[in-house]
C-alpha cells in the first residue's frame, strides 16, 4: 500500500499514465504451502483492464530470476521448510519484494523504459522475461516512430 498499489486477493495493481504494474504471490497448485511471485506490466494502450491478472500482463517475469540468489528465495517462500523461523521468514521475503521486485516494476513502468527493454532480440528477452510478441512488436514499432 505504501508503494501505491491497491491489493486484491493475492495481487496488488498500481495503474499509472501508460501502465498498470502487477505483482502477484501465487500458492503452489499441488498443495504445498510455497509461493511464486509473480510481477506483470499491463500496457493500456493494448488493453481494457483496469486490474489484470499477472497472466495477461504484456511484460512478464518471476522475482526468482531478479535476485542474486534464487535458492534464498525459495526456502524462504516455502513455509513447509522449517529450517527458517516465520519470524526470518517474512521479513526476508518483505525486503526480496522492495529490493527487487517493485524496483523492477518501477524501472519499467513507462512506455519509454518498455521500448528500451524491447530493444533487446526477442530471444534473448524470453528465457528471463516474457513478453507478449504483440506488445514487443508494438513497443519496436513505437521507437521507429519516435
Amino acid at each position: 500500500k505504501q508503494h501505491g498499489y491497491r491489493k486484491r486477493g493475492l495481487t496488488w495493481h498500481k495503474p499509472g499514465s501508460d501502465t498498470v504494474l502487477v505483482f502477484h504471490a501465487e500458492k503452489s497448485r499441488w498443495g504445498a504451502d510455497d509461493y511464486t511471485f509473480h510481477l506483470g506490466i499491463y500496457i493500456t494502450e493494448l488493453g481494457f483492464e483496469a486490474t489484470p491478472p499477472h497472466y495477461r500482463c504484456h511484460v512478464q517475469v518471476r522475482l526468482n530470476c531478479l535476485v542474486p540468489d534464487r535458492s534464498e528465495l525459495e526456502r524462504a517462500s516455502n513455509f513447509e521448510d522449517t529450517s527458517l523461523d516465520l519470524a526470518d521468514r517474512l521479513p526476508r521475503i518483505i525486503e526480496l519484494v522492495a529490493s527487487y521486485a517493485l524496483p523492477w516494476l518501477e524501472q519499467h513502468s513507462t512506455i519509454p523504459t518498455l521500448s528500451a527493454l524491447a530493444q533487446c532480440d526477442y530471444d534473448i528477452l524470453l528465457p528471463r522475461i516474457l513478453v507478449f510478441r504483440a506488445a514487443y512488436d508494438h513497443l519496436r514499432q513505437l521507437d521507429r516512430n519516435g
